[in-house]
């Protein structure tokens, strides 16, 4: 079925725009007081806070958003920007001192070596995908001490 559209977008890409609608800028304001909300109730915990900012596929394989722009016409006469949420969410976690993961250039620097990162059909990572996370979001929770490192070895 068709996906619920705004001014000949289907909602879930305003989320790139690069002038975004005011629903959106509120919306992102309440996701960022949650965010701040959250970690402050896990540092009470005695608790680590951290965020994984995950990729979009159409941000990682520039043919997906040209094929978006071909599905939907009228997103050609509007301005983008497909690395608007996860600068927002960076900007974030520099502000709020939040340990954060950013997985999309690693995904980028990935993309061409065998096996695509996500399914071309809904974007979520393919099992390539989901090693290359594990691999990355070891290393992260182990540097920043976020986890104890486990000197077992796996077979």
């Amino acid at each position: 079925r068709p996906p619920p559209m705004m001014d000949g977008v289907p909602v879930d890409y305003w989320v790139y725009a690069a002038r975004p609608p005011e629903e959106w800028e509120k919306a992102w304001a309440h996701s960022e007081d949650l965010i701040r909300a959250l970690a402050a109730e896990v540092k009470n915990d005695g608790a680590s806070f951290a965020l994984l900012v995950v990729t979009a596929r159409d941000h990682v394989y520039p043919d997906s958003w040209r094929q978006v722009l071909d599905t939907y016409p009228g997103m050609s006469e509007k301005q983008w920007d497909l690395e608007g949420p996860e600068r927002r969410v960076l900007d974030l976690s520099r502000r709020e001192k939040i340990a954060c993961l950013h997985l999309s250039p690693i995904f980028a620097a990935h993309r061409g070596d065998g096996e695509r990162l996500h399914f071309v059909h809904d974007g979520h990572w393919t099992a390539a995908g989901h090693a290359l996370v594990a691999k990355w979001l070891a290393a992260f929770l182990s540097e920043n001490d976020l986890i104890q490192a486990d000197k077992t070895e796996v077979r």
